[in-house]
C-alpha cells in the first residue's frame, strides 16, 4: 500500500515511521529540531515543493518536509489501510474452503 505525501512522492506505508504536524512538533521540542538537522547534514532530509511544510514524515531512510498536513496523511492512511483490510477479509471469506455453502 502507498502512500503520497506531497508532489510526486508516495512511499510504502510500511515504510513510515512517524507523521507529525509541523506547527505542534517543531515549536516545543529541540531533540526533533537537532534531529531535523543532523538529517539534513547527512542529506536525507528532503522538501516536497517550495510551500510551507505543514509535516514532517519520517521514513526508514529519509525525512520529508510536506505541505500536505499530518491530519490528510493520516486520513489516507487510515482510508486505504481499511479499504485494503476490507478487501482481503472479503476475498478470505469468498475462498475459504470451510464455508457452509461449500463454496458455491
Amino acid at each position: 500500500m502507498y502512500i503520497h505525501i506531497g508532489q510526486d512522492v508516495s512511499l510504502l506505508a510500511h515504510w513510515l515511521v512517524a507523521v507529525l504536524d509541523m506547527d505542534r512538533a517543531t515549536g516545543k521540542s529541540q531533540e526533533l529540531r537537532d534531529f531535523l538537522l543532523q538529517a539534513e547534514k547527512r542529506g536525507n532530509l528532503q522538501w516536497l515543493g517550495p510551500e510551507i511544510p505543514r509535516s514532517i514524515v519520517i521514513t526508514l531512510d529519509k525525512v520529508y518536509l510536506s505541505p500536505v498536513s499530518a491530519e490528510t496523511l493520516k486520513q489516507r492512511f487510515s482510508r486505504k489501510y481499511y479499504k485494503e483490510k476490507l478487501s482481503r477479509l472479503t476475498y478470505d471469506a469468498l475462498h475459504r474452503s470451510d464455508r457452509i455453502d461449500g463454496g458455491v
